[in-house]
């Protein structure tokens, strides 16, 4: 492994230094750490000295630190950096391919508070690999001795840079033990409409609770990419920007080491938007290890289609797409065949008012059991009662009640028949196909009408 380690000779840039040349060495390999110091441009003590005696003194301080990480076996080079540190750190990064930047968060910092300095900022919007920012070193090196676990604290949020961050896990677990927790932070209320638990569904099984639902769908997303480890999901309820409270359940974990995924948006971006990973930077106090979205990692591969959803409006062209959805189904598949009728529609289209009424109810009642019976009948002969299931979803908006059916699910592909509706008929009608593109993040198979 290659690092690039900051230093600006403090005392706390030497002690993430040692730290650096434990990390780089894996195993019976040496690493590669690259000791940069930069000067800096605007220094007033450069100004005051004698052009070259600045440059001269800190290649000297350079070679010593050097000298003693190499007495541990580490093979490190020196770069002497002229300019910003912020650049020309970043320079040095991108100039020669390293596996991890490393910093101290900020030299000299108060007792008991952990200020964030400029070049880590700096870093952490713009570096190509990942950041690890120490605030806490000896936690990491009882771990990289061996004489404790190391207590890993994952922010998850279903994004591919959460995965990304993700998937340096496996390899921090590869050199030591590690205590894993994924902590998931969220509106449980909002994902309970998201996943329509606030809408009435008819179905074979009683819908499980939204954090039921939130657990599975979490743990389908990180076995994937841990693999055979153990961990612990931690889900939180929460309003607002999750950074503080994803650092409140770091501290009350007791976590060595934060791990977090960053997008690296703009400044003009994070305006609007802010930026999780600059927020748990600036008000942690445990070291943070931010992998950029742009940073090298494992090729994602993904799973075959585990759970289909095939939506049918009943008519008989879309019960005949649905049936070709079927037969087009892989094997082994979970198989959700799903209708969505209006809470407050009778058969003959009739909208009501009073849904307590008895006629309402009786009526509503019935058509909710045709279209059950309905959607039974299109599943195969001898099909697997087990893997195929038949679902009836209320929802005052057909593509909101698949969106929400296909999130309650967690289905790999969601299948739709196309209605066929071509110029002024589909802009005045509009289509069911193109509301559910608009707003499902997930895999869509639209199935067109067969010619005559």
């Amino acid at each position: 492994m290659k690092i690039i380690c900051g230093t600006d000779f403090s005392k706390e840039a030497a002690e993430v230094a040692t730290l650096a040349a434990r990390v780089a060495d894996t195993g019976n390999v040496h690493g590669t750490v690259e000791l940069a110091h930069v000067l800096e441009k605007k220094s007033s003590l450069r100004r005051l000295t004698k052009p070259g005696a600045p440059a001269a003194s800190a290649e000297k301080r350079l070679a010593a630190e050097a000298q003693r990480l190499r007495k541990k076996g580490t093979v490190v080079t020196t770069r002497l950096l002229d300019g910003n540190s912020d650049q020309t750190l970043l320079d040095a990064d991108t100039g020669e391919a390293a596996d991890l930047v490393m910093l101290a968060s900020l030299s000299g910092g108060v007792a008991g508070r952990f200020p964030l300095g400029r070049t880590c900022e700096l870093m952490l919007d713009q570096s190509p690999v990942p950041v690890l920012i120490v605030r806490n070193v000896p936690p990491l090196l009882e771990w990289l001795d061996g004489t404790r676990p190391l207590r890993v604290f994952c922010a998850f949020d279903f994004t591919r840079s959460a995965r990304r961050a993700l998937a340096w896990v496996p390899r921090l677990a590869k050199r030591q033990p590690c205590e894993i927790i994924v902590a998931h932070v969220t509106d449980t209320a909002a994902h309970a409409d998201d996943v329509g638990l606030s809408t009435h569904g008819h179905g074979e099984e009683p819908d499980p609770s939204a954090d039921e639902l939130l657990q599975a769908e979490i743990s389908r997303r990180v076995d994937r990419v841990l693999g055979g480890l153990v961990y612990r999901i931690l889900i939180s309820d929460h309003l607002g920007a999750p950074a503080t409270r994803l650092l409140h359940l770091a501290d009350r974990e007791g976590a060595d080491l934060i791990i977090v995924g960053s997008h690296q948006r703009s400044r003009g971006e994070m305006v609007l938007t802010g930026s999780m990973s600059q927020d748990m930077a600036r008000e942690g106090s445990q070291s943070l290890l931010v992998v950029p979205l742009r940073a090298p990692g494992p090729v994602e591969r993904y799973p075959p289609i585990e759970r289909m959803l095939i939506a049918t409006d009943l008519s008989p062209e879309c019960n005949l797409a649905a049936r070709r959805a079927l037969a087009l189904a892989p094997a082994g598949a979970e198989i959700v065949l799903v209708t969505v009728l209006h809470p407050r529609e009778l058969p003959n289209r009739e909208f009501v008012r009073d849904v307590t009424g008895p006629r309402f109810i009786a009526g509503h009642a019935d058509w909710i059991q045709r279209s059950y019976d309905a959607l039974s009948e299109l599943l195969p002969e001898g099909a697997d009662e087990t893997r195929m299931h038949v679902e009836v979803v209320e929802d005052e908006d057909v593509a909101e009640g698949i969106r929400r059916a296909a999130n309650r699910f967690d289905v790999s592909v969601v299948c739709l028949a196309t209605e066929g509706r071509t110029g002024l008929r589909a802009l005045v009608l509009g289509s069911t196909a193109q509301d559910v593109i608009a707003i499902l993040k997930r895999p869509i198979l639209l199935i067109p009408p067969e010619e005559p």
